[in-house]
Protein backbone atom coordinates (compact mmCIF):
# COMPACT_ATOMS: atom_id res chain seq x y z
CA UNK A 1 0.00 0.00 0.00
CA UNK A 2 1.59 2.90 -1.21
CA UNK A 3 2.26 6.05 1.48
CA UNK A 4 -0.41 8.45 0.14
CA UNK A 5 -3.66 5.63 -0.04
CA UNK A 6 -2.07 4.45 3.41
CA UNK A 7 -2.68 7.84 4.97
CA UNK A 8 -5.48 8.81 2.48
CA UNK A 9 -7.34 5.51 4.29
CA UNK A 10 -6.51 6.21 7.92
CA UNK A 11 -7.44 10.13 7.97
CA UNK A 12 -10.86 9.48 6.16
CA UNK A 13 -12.25 5.64 6.64
CA UNK A 14 -10.22 5.14 9.82
CA UNK A 15 -10.37 8.68 11.36
CA UNK A 16 -12.27 7.81 14.62
CA UNK A 17 -9.73 4.77 15.54
CA UNK A 18 -6.56 7.64 14.30
CA UNK A 19 -8.07 10.40 16.75
CA UNK A 20 -8.58 7.36 19.64
CA UNK A 21 -4.63 6.47 19.15
CA UNK A 22 -3.08 9.64 19.13
CA UNK A 23 -4.70 10.91 21.99
CA UNK A 24 -3.07 7.65 23.75
CA UNK A 25 0.11 8.32 21.91
CA UNK A 26 0.40 11.69 23.34
CA UNK A 27 -0.82 10.64 26.79
CA UNK A 28 2.23 8.90 26.82
CA UNK A 29 4.59 11.70 27.06
CA UNK A 30 8.48 10.55 27.70
CA UNK A 31 7.87 7.35 26.23
CA UNK A 32 10.26 5.86 23.69
CA UNK A 33 8.86 6.61 20.13
CA UNK A 34 9.75 6.85 16.56
CA UNK A 35 8.32 6.11 12.75
CA UNK A 36 7.77 2.74 11.54
CA UNK A 37 6.88 2.62 7.90
CA UNK A 38 4.03 4.63 7.75
CA UNK A 39 3.02 4.11 11.63
CA UNK A 40 3.82 6.06 14.84
CA UNK A 41 5.23 3.69 17.60
CA UNK A 42 5.17 4.14 21.05
CA UNK A 43 6.53 1.75 23.99
CA UNK A 44 3.85 1.39 27.56
CA UNK A 45 4.45 -0.14 30.77
CA UNK A 46 1.23 -2.17 29.92
CA UNK A 47 1.36 -5.50 29.19
CA UNK A 48 -0.51 -5.93 25.38
CA UNK A 49 0.89 -4.95 22.00
CA UNK A 50 -1.83 -3.06 19.78
CA UNK A 51 -2.49 -0.98 17.29
CA UNK A 52 -5.23 1.60 16.54
CA UNK A 53 -5.38 3.19 13.81
CA UNK A 54 -1.57 4.12 12.92
CA UNK A 55 -0.57 3.91 15.72
CA UNK A 56 1.52 1.00 17.29
CA UNK A 57 1.65 0.58 20.99
CA UNK A 58 4.60 -1.57 22.36
CA UNK A 59 4.51 -3.24 26.10
CA UNK A 60 8.40 -2.02 27.16
CA UNK A 61 9.40 -5.68 28.58
CA UNK A 62 9.10 -7.04 24.61
CA UNK A 63 11.76 -4.76 23.53
CA UNK A 64 14.15 -7.92 22.83
CA UNK A 65 11.30 -9.27 20.23
CA UNK A 66 10.50 -5.72 18.58
CA UNK A 67 11.26 -6.72 14.85
CA UNK A 68 8.62 -9.69 14.66
CA UNK A 69 6.16 -7.06 17.07
CA UNK A 70 7.15 -4.42 14.91
CA UNK A 71 5.42 -6.23 10.81
CA UNK A 72 2.92 -7.63 13.01
CA UNK A 73 1.36 -4.86 14.87
CA UNK A 74 2.11 -2.45 11.58
CA UNK A 75 -0.20 -5.25 9.84
CA UNK A 76 -2.94 -3.96 12.24
CA UNK A 77 -2.98 -0.61 11.37
CA UNK A 78 -3.11 -1.65 7.34
CA UNK A 79 -6.31 -3.96 8.40
CA UNK A 80 -7.54 -0.61 9.94
CA UNK A 81 -6.70 1.39 6.96
CA UNK A 82 -8.56 -1.40 5.05
CA UNK A 83 -11.51 -1.61 7.55
CA UNK A 84 -11.86 1.65 9.25
CA UNK A 85 -13.94 1.18 11.95
CA UNK A 86 -15.16 -2.09 10.85
CA UNK A 87 -11.64 -2.95 12.12
CA UNK A 88 -13.27 -3.36 15.82
CA UNK A 89 -15.74 -6.20 15.74
CA UNK A 90 -13.78 -7.83 12.89
CA UNK A 91 -10.50 -7.86 14.33
CA UNK A 92 -9.84 -6.03 17.07
CA UNK A 93 -12.44 -7.59 19.43
CA UNK A 94 -11.69 -11.32 18.29
CA UNK A 95 -8.15 -10.54 18.90
CA UNK A 96 -8.47 -9.26 22.38
CA UNK A 97 -10.57 -12.34 22.82
CA UNK A 98 -8.22 -14.99 21.29
CA UNK A 99 -5.32 -13.14 23.10
CA UNK A 100 -6.73 -13.01 26.67
CA UNK A 101 -9.31 -15.56 27.44
CA UNK A 102 -8.32 -18.36 29.62
CA UNK A 103 -10.63 -20.75 27.16
CA UNK A 104 -8.28 -19.24 24.24
CA UNK A 105 -5.31 -19.88 25.97
CA UNK A 106 -6.28 -23.03 26.77
CA UNK A 107 -7.23 -23.83 23.30
CA UNK A 108 -3.83 -23.32 21.71
CA UNK A 109 -2.19 -25.42 24.54
CA UNK A 110 -3.96 -28.19 23.93
CA UNK A 111 -4.10 -28.19 19.97
CA UNK A 112 -0.67 -26.46 19.89
CA UNK A 113 -2.06 -23.94 18.61
CA UNK A 114 0.15 -20.48 17.93
CA UNK A 115 -1.47 -17.19 18.41
CA UNK A 116 -0.30 -16.22 14.99
CA UNK A 117 -2.55 -19.01 13.52
CA UNK A 118 -5.91 -17.14 14.30
CA UNK A 119 -7.17 -15.15 11.43
CA UNK A 120 -6.94 -11.26 12.82
CA UNK A 121 -3.16 -12.24 13.51
CA UNK A 122 -2.32 -14.67 10.25
CA UNK A 123 -3.75 -11.46 8.12
CA UNK A 124 -1.74 -8.79 10.41
CA UNK A 125 1.76 -11.00 9.77
CA UNK A 126 0.82 -11.13 5.71
CA UNK A 127 -0.04 -7.47 5.81
CA UNK A 128 3.02 -6.38 7.79
CA UNK A 129 5.68 -8.93 5.78
CA UNK A 130 4.55 -7.59 2.66
CA UNK A 131 4.96 -4.18 3.54
CA UNK A 132 8.27 -4.98 4.79
CA UNK A 133 9.02 -6.88 1.86
CA UNK A 134 7.68 -3.49 -0.57
CA UNK A 135 9.99 -1.59 1.67
CA UNK A 136 12.93 -3.47 0.63
CA UNK A 137 13.62 -4.57 4.35
CA UNK A 138 14.64 -8.64 5.31
CA UNK A 139 12.94 -10.26 7.51
CA UNK A 140 14.52 -10.47 11.21
CA UNK A 141 15.35 -14.74 11.01
CA UNK A 142 15.18 -14.45 14.81
CA UNK A 143 10.91 -14.19 14.16
CA UNK A 144 9.90 -15.93 11.36
CA UNK A 145 6.45 -16.22 10.48
CA UNK A 146 4.33 -18.85 12.20
CA UNK A 147 2.73 -21.39 9.52
CA UNK A 148 0.41 -23.26 11.72
CA UNK A 149 -3.21 -24.08 10.62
Amino acid sequence: MSAILYYFLQMTWGLALNLTGSVIFMFLKGERHFRYQHALVRYWNIKACMAIGMFIFLEKDLEEEEPRLLYHEYGHTVQSAVLGLLYLPLIALPSVIWANSRKMEEYRKKTGRSYYSFYPEKWADHAGLKALKKAGHALDKRFPIDRTP
